[in-house]
């Protein structure tokens, strides 16, 4: 990106040369970026396996629980033309299920994990 920016602000140089009412270098030219908004979504379903011990399980003696399903997860980006970033990152368990080792009891995941970040993104020349 550099040198395409190198060449834009050579011709622009060039061109001035060659015409009486564009502006000298005692008259600089004002040269701004401007980007279009952007945004994307990704929307995916990942298996997910993971084992966990359950402290208060079994009597308060604890056991571990293999847990396995999918895991639903939303991502959500927009980037402004000034440069911010939003990103929105949701997931949430279809069908995550595991037992107990000791007690076979049956564990089921529940609920939703969202989150926000702000940024800005560096500059592009």
């Amino acid at each position: 990106m550099k040198v395409g920016l190198a060449f834009l602000v050579g011709s622009v140089g060039l061109l001035a040369a060659c015409n009486a009412d564009v502006p000298t270098p005692s008259e600089p030219i004002a040269m701004t970026a401007r980007f279009a908004a952007a945004a994307s979504t990704e929307n995916l379903s990942v298996p997910f396996t993971f084992s966990e011990f359950v402290p208060c399980a079994n009597g308060g003696a604890g056991e571990m629980v293999n847990l396995s399903g999918d895991l639903h997860i939303l991502i959500h980006q927009t980037v402004s033309a000034s440069g911010n970033i939003v990103t929105k990152f949701q997931g949430n368990p279809q069908g995550i299920s595991g037992i107990g080792e000791i007690t076979g009891d049956k564990y089921q995941a529940t609920g939703v994990t969202s989150e926000i970040a702000h940024g800005q993104e560096h500059s592009r020349s």
